[in-house]
């Protein structure tokens, strides 16, 4: 089994670009990683000329960001599981993400991270994960877990689910929910007066 471990997909979110770089240093046969959108992660920044988690399947790609999802496309779909890491602007939003109805490998995925909530948000969308629905996930974490949510512990827990394959009873109680109406971006939580300090 092969993960893919992807960061950097904005590239003004932390924990997914120290993770890939993580494991760029220390090296793991079965994770392979992507810094998906490098050019906003050198200026930090959410997305360079448009988002790249929303330009996936782009019939003429034109952005920097439409032909970067053409270009790694391929490698999402090669891969046995995509996990793409991202960080949530508002509290209380660590889950697990998925674009299809979760199965055995979402939950698990959720209770070996130790994260209660999956989001079926529907989909796939033009989103990275909607590649690979059935075995891709984006795993959220809120802004105030990054300290739980360190870069070790996010490293130790893939490389345990590498070598265990996904066969470890764990018990976790992980509820589901459904996405109902749009997204709450940090656009529109600022535009609700909602704080997004970073």
């Amino acid at each position: 089994m092969n993960i893919l471990l992807v960061g950097g997909t904005h590239g003004d979110e932390p924990s997914g670009v120290k993770l890939v770089h993580h494991f760029e240093a220390y090296p793991h046969k079965c994770v392979d990683v992507l810094m998906a959108n490098p050019k906003a992660v050198a200026k930090k920044v959410r997305f360079v000329e448009s988002d790249l988690n929303r330009c996936f399947g782009a019939e003429n790609p034109q952005t920097i960001e439409e032909r970067r999802a053409e270009e790694i496309t391929p490698l999402i779909q090669a891969a046995d599981l995509v996990m793409d890491i991202h960080n949530a602007w508002s509290p209380g939003m660590t889950c697990v993400i998925t674009v299809c109805a979760p199965n055995a490998w979402h939950i698990h995925l959720a209770r070996y991270f130790g994260i209660e909530k999956i989001l079926h948000i529907g989909g796939p969308g033009k989103s990275l994960i909607g590649r690979k629905p059935r075995r891709g996930a984006a795993l959220e974490i809120g802004r105030e877990k990054t300290d739980t949510f360190s870069t070790e512990f996010l490293a130790t827990r893939v490389v345990e689910m590498c070598e265990d394959g996904l066969r470890r009873k764990l018990r976790t109680l992980v509820r589901v929910y459904r996405r109902i109406g749009s997204t709450m971006s940090r656009e529109n939580l600022a535009a609700r007066d909602v704080d997004i300090k970073t």
